[in-house]
């Protein structure tokens, strides 16, 4: 499967930007308004470069993740899974209708999906959901290790087969943390003494070049 180099992208991209924004400078340069005006324009438009660029890197690591999603699902056998993990918007139960308030105060339950997907013994692909629904938290790395590791030891009695597990996250500061990646060998470890086979994990944040 061909990734998108973000390299070559990347250079590609700076060209034809330095070449548009050459021109509009030169533009704005020759033009008849005040020495503010322009020192301004040229600052509006050093901003708007950065996130066009910004814009284009999102877009590259966007393909090149969803390329690893098809070719992972794609050559998915039996005894491996993806664990697909996020915070949803708060739970906010008892409620017919919610007050402005309620929305914007985001003042409800915890919500923490992740969903499993997997090869049974037909070889056809299944899914499982595993919601942990918590009073109050920190959204932070550690719960999300606990999370993950309750919901392994759940799939660790549930698909006992299931001995390689990737896991694939948005970027987040609670996913995309040294600390959750430093702690995933203690989680694996522990997994393992407890089932009897040995479960290998790999994190595919959405903020990696692949």
């Amino acid at each position: 499967m061909n990734v998108i180099n973000s390299e070559e992208s990347k250079e590609l991209t700076n060209s034809i930007i330095s070449n548009m924004c050459d021109k509009i400078r030169q533009v704005n340069n020759s033009s008849t308004t005040s020495e503010e005006l322009k020192e301004e324009f040229n600052k509006d438009l050093d901003d708007s470069i950065i996130k066009i660029e910004n814009w284009g890197a999102h877009i590259v690591r966007t393909i090149n993740q969803d390329s690893w999603r098809l070719e992972r699902l794609g050559s998915l056998l039996q005894g491996q899974g993806i664990i697909i993990m996020d915070w949803a918007m708060k739970f906010l139960p008892q409620r017919f209708r919610e007050k402005q308030t309620d929305w914007f105060g985001q003042r409800g339950k915890h919500w923490h999906v992740t969903v499993l997907i997997y090869v049974d013994t037909d070889n056809n692909i299944c899914h499982r959901t595993y919601t942990h629904v918590i009073d109050a938290v920190r959204q932070d790395w550690f719960a999300v290790v606990s999370l993950l590791e309750h919901t392994l030891m759940a799939v660790k009695q549930q698909l006992p087969d299931i001995k390689e597990i990737s896991l694939r996250s948005d970027n987040a500061g609670c996913y995309h943390c040294g600390h959750l990646w430093l702690a995933l060998p203690g989680v694996g470890s522990r997994t393992d003494n407890s089932s009897g086979y040995t479960q290998q994990a790999t994190v595919a944040s959405k903020n990696d070049k692949q």
